[in-house]
């Protein structure tokens, strides 16, 4: 998941063209030797895209795509694998997992039957998809919501059970989804927030052991970035850090150093990207410089924290969800 949250940042900007994306996997042993990217050349289709996931869909070894569309979903297939072609050529396959206007994806096991599920969030509904283990996906719940118009979502443990859960950023008040361990989620909160949000980043921002959230907020040049602080039970609050980034669409998280602690890297409507470090894991009271040479204030007082095989879930009751019918920067989170 992590390696997916990195990946996404170089396609933040609204209105992704995936040749932009296209493809990493070319080379992919070149790449994991050097660093070095190269275009492959491919074009995955015309679709307006907002968000991409990359992930073992099919169970045979190699990244698959799945891309979230303004009209139509679509699953890329990589034909390195059980298909015996060239790795880092991919071919649609033919599936369109959601019609509705989709803004976001996350890709992840919801359902614990060891094959990798999509969380997809439109301007409007979300749906969970389950997938076969061949990368053939299903629509499994839609979710109604009071905040309609998302933007992202992010899966992470975030009550402690080893259930995939999720954290869902609107332009409006955020969002947590709380996982049964069978893929039923249920809304356990509705009201993070009220800025237009773009995108969510998960990781331990205070060292206690907990998921945390980061969130870039956009739009309007005047919202600034917020950090929700994680019980250790799935229930946030915002924390009283001080962030000064504003108008942002993207965020990721990741210890890009390898010395332990997290590193955050924002991208911006107005200048590119920043990156910020924080020194000193699980104390958040040291000053974090910026790319652009501006400080992250301090906080105003330091926090510190208190398979089965595959095959079809057993039948569940649900509580928020109803069946469908007929079927230079870096990216990472604060210590």
């Amino acid at each position: 998941m992590e390696y997916k949250r990195s990946l996404r940042l170089l396609l933040i900007a609204t209105l992704i063209p995936l040749t932009l994306f296209l493809l990493l996997f070319s080379s992919l042993a070149a790449l994991l030797a050097n660093g070095q990217f190269e275009d492959s050349g491919q074009k995955l289709g015309g679709d307006m895209s907002f968000d991409v996931g990359l992930a073992d869909l099919d169970g045979d070894g190699d990244l698959d795509v799945f891309t979230a569309n303004r009209f139509g979903n679509r699953v890329w297939i990589n034909q390195g694998g059980a298909q015996n072609g060239d790795a880092g050529i991919f071919l649609n396959s033919g599936q369109s997992p959601g019609l509705l206007d989709s803004r976001g994806v996350a890709l992840g096991d919801v359902d614990g039957n060891q094959t990798i599920d999509a969380f997809v969030v439109n301007n409007g509904e979300r749906e969970v998809w389950l997938n076969n283990g061949l990368a053939q996906f299903s629509l499994d719940q839609q979710l109604e919501s009071d905040n309609s118009d998302g933007q992202d979502v992010a899966l992470g443990f975030l009550n402690g059970d080893k259930a995939l859960d999720a954290f869902v950023v609107n332009h409006g008040p955020n969002e947590v989804w709380l996982n049964d361990g069978q893929g039923g989620f249920s809304q356990a909160q509705d009201d993070l927030g009220s800025a237009r949000s773009k995108e969510v980043a998960l990781g331990d921002l205070n060292g206690d052991g907990a998921v945390d959230a980061y969130v870039a907020n956009g739009s309007t040049g005047a919202e600034e970035d917020e950090i929700w602080v994680n019980n250790g039970a799935g229930v946030f609050t915002r924390s009283n850090q001080t962030l000064d980034f504003t108008w942002n669409e993207g965020v990721a998280l990741g210890d890009l150093d390898g010395d332990g602690q997290l590193e955050v890297f924002v991208q911006t409507f107005d200048h590119g990207l920043d990156h910020f470090t924080v020194p000193g894991s699980g104390t958040n009271c040291l000053l974090w410089d910026t790319a652009r040479g501006g400080p992250l204030r301090p906080p105003r007082r330091a926090r510190r924290g208190t398979r089965q095989p595959p095959g079809p879930a057993p039948p569940r009751r649900r509580r928020y969800g109803r069946r469908p019918a007929g079927g230079t920067a870096r990216r990472s989170l604060p210590n």
